[in-house]
């Protein structure tokens, strides 16, 4: 540690201020909240009132002096400072400050940072919790006049704006001070926040390292005095450097002796770039002659006496082996228009290129969005102020009326999207988990590797924490108690459930859609699979839209739990999701669709979607190859086997992270696995056995952490060989078709010995209350559709044949069919047009209210008026 300095209170006072200074110097005491003045004759005062309150008081002086004496309980205002002497930077330190910022670690770690800055502090305190650095001025500024004071807080915000980035390109923070009522600690007293106090002492004193404030006015001030400025951009001195051979020259091996003209024409240069006299005092160190004072006056002179060098007068002073094979000689007049770039920084919006519709795209780094904007978007004042705080544009596009130049603005962005040229869109990922090549990339908010392909973006951070293994046998034992239909379906649910956390990292991302009745652990196998995706999971209700969903993922691959998907039966929204689910499924190219309103782009999705319903909706055929439909019966009531579920449910509760660390870990195992099984796999659809076998070897991944040998994949597919055929039987229309026609061909015999199919006595009974007086009783028709558990509805949003969720009477008709045990209500759900109700409803058979199958209107027969039996129906 650097050993202290014994440096009077006094002495560091008049180092600052000078021995005569204007105003009333505030010492203010932080325990009892009182404040002493005292012009430049008490200074003996001062430092006897510090020596007899420091041993149990913080005390602070002001870094610039009040016009009056204030009394004991004011420190001043900025509006009110007549004097300052210095620029002050208050250093913290990560261990000894409680937050969230990144301060460096220690002092021995800012010190280290702090000796790479072009301009280094005259006097630096060690505070007991940090560092104070005073970069002390030339010559003491004084305020006459309110502008001069603005100038001055102007120049203390590019000071600590230049500070922070150089603390930023080491990895760090600080907290940039230009507030010129603030105070800070006094050498020779102890700060008293810490047990034992520590003691306030220099560890640096130079009273000549001193710095002109004007060098760092900002670049408004430096337009304000620079009136031959040119119009447009700000210049980058780097951007100057790699595209004019005599300014790289100069500023980089030919720095140590250049000549003293070329000296003073690069400093008309270099002055006017955003860089200024940072760059210009780096390079110019080189020379052995150099001297910082003097160098800082040929840089104001350079900028304020003349306008930039031109190109014409640095080849005419013996520059023509540069000059003369320029490829811009004659289309521009200074090497300063070659730095004039659009340079988005940390915040600024960041161009990506332009779209074949003249859109500009565009990364909002602030927001992680990516944008497509028109050319008169980028040239309004009201989007840039949307994309970009105003200090950014004003110190980026200064205007010498004030404000910030729009035009100047937009110009440079849309020239900065022209440079990138076309906007690939499939090279941006938002979080989840993706595969470039072999290198797994986990973008949930972790620093990103510099050499990665894609850009990532990260609205909001998911945790998700080490992964050191989980129970996943524990887990597919909970899977194997549920009533399945088919036992094997769990083995497949537990794939997916393996695959959906890194959904973005596969090629094709098979959905799985589990129905079942009430009472069937529906509802307890959906809550268990959206806590085991947390965080990266995303739940959506029975009532999402297509455009909802694209809003809410965005660029991001994480996968998509919709409850209830049933639940309105509007077609053209379960269309949409459909639609959605079959083009996330192996999604790469994306979807550009920008809006005048410069809304975000929708992407393409890399998602995989899991639904749960009453009933399995209406799919085409192309859905039904991305979909693993997996069908869950009613649970027989077996206590036993109901407290090990829940008991195993709570278990699980708060274990999605740990899930989604295990398969993050496990993604290159996976994706090996995959290739394995697909050699093992029968001869199937080319689709149907990828599908199954992203699913089996997501599972193994889950149960072994490793991939599967060829053995071991052969004999999984030989266990599951009738899972795997069952599934690779699309559940087509066809056998809802069987499943209707089965219903309503069913025989049934009236009270007068009339025997009808069933079919025909729910077409009288439509007959009758379609435009036509409802009997007061129910009649034959009525009553025959009342005991098969069902009735019309023909009037509300939902008209249709409703029946009965367990109808007793329904099941006996489908007993010994291969609809029988309720599987006919997924038969009949298939298809087209059908839907389940919201609510229960009641039935003319029951006083209860039961849950409903509805069929549209459209599948009953025309009554069999004057047919025979053995006609067909």
């Amino acid at each position: 540690m650097t050993q202290p300095l014994i440096i009077a209170p006094r002495l560091m006072v008049e180092t600052i201020y000078g021995r005569s200074f204007p105003g009333y110097l505030p010492l203010w005491e932080r325990q009892g909240k009182t404040t002493r003045f005292y012009s430049s004759t008490q200074l003996d005062q001062l430092e006897h009132e510090v020596t007899r309150l420091a041993p149990t008081n913080d005390l602070y002086i002001g870094i610039a002096t009040q016009e009056h004496d204030l009394g004991a309980r004011s420190r001043g205002k900025a509006s009110t400072t007549v004097a300052s002497g210095s620029f002050l930077i208050d250093f913290d330190f990560a261990t000894s400050k409680d937050s969230s910022r990144a301060y460096p670690e220690d002092e021995e770690r800012t010190l280290e940072i702090l000796a790479r800055f072009p301009h280094q502090p005259g006097i630096l305190l060690r505070t007991g919790s940090g560092l104070h650095g005073h970069w002390l001025f030339e010559e003491l500024a004084i305020f006459d006049a309110p502008k001069g004071r603005r100038e001055n807080e102007a120049q203390r915000r590019e000071f600590a704006r230049r500070v922070s980035e150089h603390f930023q390109e080491a990895g760090y923070q600080i907290d940039p001070v230009h507030d010129m009522a603030r105070v800070c600690r006094i050498v020779g007293t102890f700060n008293h926040k810490s047990r034992p106090p520590k003691p306030v002492e220099a560890i640096r004193f130079d009273p000549s390292s001193r710095i002109d404030p004007t060098m760092f006015d900002p670049p408004t001030a430096r337009g304000t005095r620079a009136a031959n400025r040119s119009d447009g951009p700000p210049a980058h001195h780097d951007r100057i450097k790699r595209r004019c051979a005599w300014y790289a020259h100069y500023t980089g091996p030919g720095a140590a002796a250049c000549p003293e003209n070329d000296w003073h024409a690069l400093a008309s240069i270099t002055g006017r770039t955003l860089e200024g006299g940072r760059e210009f005092h780096a390079f110019s160190q080189a020379d052995p002659r150099y001297d910082e004072r003097e160098a800082s006056k040929k840089l104001s002179r350079g900028v304020s006496e003349a306008g930039p060098r031109t190109c014409t007068a640095i080849r005419d002073a013996g520059n023509e082996q540069f000059c003369g094979r320029c490829p811009k000689w004659g289309q521009i007049t200074s090497p300063l228009e070659l730095g004039r770039a659009y340079d988005a920084g940390a915040i600024g919006p960041k161009p990506f290129g332009f779209t074949n519709h003249g859109d500009y795209a565009l990364l909002d780094q602030q927001r992680q969005l990516m944008l497509l904007l028109s050319a008169n978007q980028l040239l309004d004042g009201r989007t840039q102020l949307g994309l970009a705080e105003r200090s950014f544009w004003q110190r980026n596009f200064p205007s010498p009326k004030g404000g910030y130049d729009t035009q100047a603005a937009g110009e440079a962005i849309i020239g900065g999207c022209r440079e990138q040229g076309p906007f690939n869109l499939a090279t941006v990922k938002g979080r989840g988990i993706w595969l470039e090549g072999d290198r797994v990339i986990a973008n949930l908010g972790g620093k990103i590797p510099d050499d990665v392909k894609g850009v990532f973006l990260c609205f909001e951070p998911l945790k998700v924490p080490e992964a050191t293994g989980f129970p996943t046998a524990r887990l597919f034992k909970v899977l194997e108690a549920l009533p399945w239909r088919y036992r094997a379906d769990a083995m497949f649910l537990l794939g997916w459930l393996a695959i959906a956390p890194i959904c973005g990292a596969l090629k094709q991302r098979p959905h799985c859609f589990v129905h079942g009745p009430p009472n069937s652990g529906k509802t307890t196998l959906q809550s268990l699979a959206t806590d085991l995706a947390r965080p990266l999971g995303l739940s959506a209700d029975g009532q999402s839209t297509e455009a909802g969903i694209r809003q809410v993922l965005g660029p991001d691959s994480r996968p998509i739990f919709i409850d209830e998907y049933e639940t309105d039966n509007r077609q053209d929204r379960l269309a949409g999701i459909m639609r959605l689910a079959r083009s996330s499924y192996s999604a790469d190219a994306p979807v550009l669709r920008g809006t005048q309103g410069g809304q975000a782009i929708q992407y393409s999705l890399r998602t995989s979607f899991f639904f749960s319903a009453v009933n399995v909706t209406s799919m085409s055929p192309a859905d039904e190859t991305r979909i693993f439909v997996l069908e869950l019966v009613s649970h027989a009531d077996d206590p036993e086997v109901g407290r090990f579920i829940t008991s195993e449910r709570q278990f699980f509760s708060e274990m999605g992270p740990q899930w989604c660390a295990w398969m993050v870990a496990n993604v290159t195992n996976l994706v090996k696995g995959v290739d394995v099984f697909e050699v093992a796999m029968p001869a199937l659809n080319s689709r149907h056995r990828t599908n199954v076998a992203t699913i089996l070897a997501g599972a193994f991944a889950a149960l072994h952490g490793r991939p599967p040998t060829e053995a071991e994949a052969t004999s999984w597919v030989a266990e599951y060989g009738d899972a795997i055929s069952r599934h690779s039987r699309s559940h087509e229309r066809n056998d809802s078709a069987e499943a209707l026609a089965h219903l309503l061909g069913h025989l049934v015999t009236d009270g007068t010995g009339m025997t009808y199919p069933l079919g025909h006595w729910i077409a009288r009974e439509l007959e009758l209350q379609d435009g036509r007086k409802i009997p007061n009783d129910l009649g034959e028709a009525g009553r025959i559709v009342a005991i098969h558990d069902m009735r019309l509805n023909l009037t509300g949003d939902q008209p249709g044949l409703m029946i009965r969720n367990g109808s007793p009477a329904i099941d006996r008709i489908f007993q010994g069919s291969k609809w029988a045990n309720g599987a006919w209500r997924r038969a009949l759900g298939q298809l087209p047009g059908a839907f389940t109700l919201r609510d229960p409803i009641r039935f003319p058979n029951s006083s209860l209210k039961w849950r409903a199958v509805g069929l549209p209107l459209e599948v009953i027969p025309p009554p069999m008026d004057g047919r025979l039996l053995n006609e067909e129906f």
